[in-house]
């Protein structure tokens, strides 16, 4: 395809071009976001990996009683909503040391992530898929 071929296709089709630009663009964007970002995503082997070295904490976000159901086992259970207040001190001890945050699907554990990287935490990681993609990938639960 050559370049007046495709202007004559951008010009004969506009809002098919326009929104395959804003596609492009928000995937460059997000990209570049992770790319950036302190928080980093990680998969259920990986947190094996962060989770066998001795200071490694587990924060599992979700309800108290979700997280009685089954959680992954030595992890702390601190409200979702207590940490997106700011209210961080228990977890003080722990601002540098590596945390793994876990919710149920991997998505509400970002948003914590980012307000405990804005309160000074230095070593973030959210499990990809949350605790379901922890159990999809055959890793135990207790509880």
């Amino acid at each position: 395809m050559n370049l007046s071929e495709l202007t004559t296709f951008v010009s004969n089709h506009l809002m098919l071009s326009a929104l395959w630009v804003v596609v492009f663009a928000a995937l460059l964007m997000s990209l570049v976001q992770g790319a950036l970002s302190k928080v980093k995503k990680i998969k259920p082997q990986q947190a094996v990996f962060l989770i066998n070295q001795d200071s490694t904490l587990v924060l599992d976000i979700r309800a108290q009683a979700d997280f009685k159901k089954g959680h992954i086992a030595g992890a702390m259970n601190v409200a979702k909503d207590e940490l997106l207040k700011g209210e961080t001190s228990r977890l003080e001890k722990h601002k540098d040391a590596p945390i793994i945050l876990v919710c149920d699907m991997g998505h509400s554990a970002q948003a914590v992530a980012n307000q405990l990287s804005k309160a000074g935490f230095t070593s973030l990681f959210v499990l990809s898929g949350g605790i379901q993609g922890w159990r999809d990938a055959g890793m135990p639960v207790k509880g």
